[in-house]
C-alpha cells in the first residue's frame, strides 16, 4: 500500500514530465475547440431562425459578436460596451435578453449567462428548442 508521501511524489513527478503537459494540454485545446464549435453551431442556428444576413459570422472572431448584435437588433456601437469591465456583463445579458425573444423565448432566461456552467447551455436552448 502506498503512503501519501509516495503518492505526492508521484505527482510532482508528473507534473514536471513535458509529455504530460503536452497531453493535458492538446486535451485542453480540443475541449475549447469543441466548445467553440458548438457555440458557433448554436449562434449560426439562432441566425438562421431569425433571417439575419451572415449567419457564417458566427464562426469568426469578432464577427460573431456582431452577428449578435444584428440578431438582437441592437446598434454596432454596443460592440464597444462590450469591452469595457463590468459593463459587458450588462451588456451581454441584455444582448442575450434580445436574442430570446427575437427566437420567442422568454427573455429572463438570459439571466442565466452570469452562471458558470449552466451558461452554456442557454445559447443552445435559445437554437435549438421550438
Amino acid at each position: 500500500m502506498e503512503t501519501f508521501g509516495s503518492l505526492l511524489a508521484q505527482q510532482v513527478q508528473m507534473e514536471g514530465n513535458p509529455i504530460v503537459a503536452l497531453i493535458s494540454g492538446v486535451v485542453g485545446l480540443f475541449f475549447w475547440l469543441g466548445l467553440y464549435i458548438v457555440m458557433a453551431v448554436a449562434l449560426m442556428t439562432i441566425a438562421k431562425k431569425t433571417n439575419t444576413p451572415n449567419e457564417w459570422w458566427a464562426w469568426v472572431p469578432i464577427l460573431n459578436i456582431i452577428l449578435m448584435l444584428q440578431i438582437a437588433q441592437l446598434e454596432i456601437w454596443y460592440i464597444v460596451l462590450l469591452f469595457i469591465p463590468c459593463v459587458n456583463l450588462f451588456v451581454a445579458i441584455y444582448t442575450w435578453w434580445k436574442i430570446a425573444e427575437r427566437r420567442g423565448k422568454p427573455g429572463a432566461i438570459s439571466i442565466l449567462m452570469i452562471v458558470p456552467f449552466i451558461n452554456f447551455f442557454v445559447p443552445l436552448y435559445i437554437a435549438f428548442s421550438d
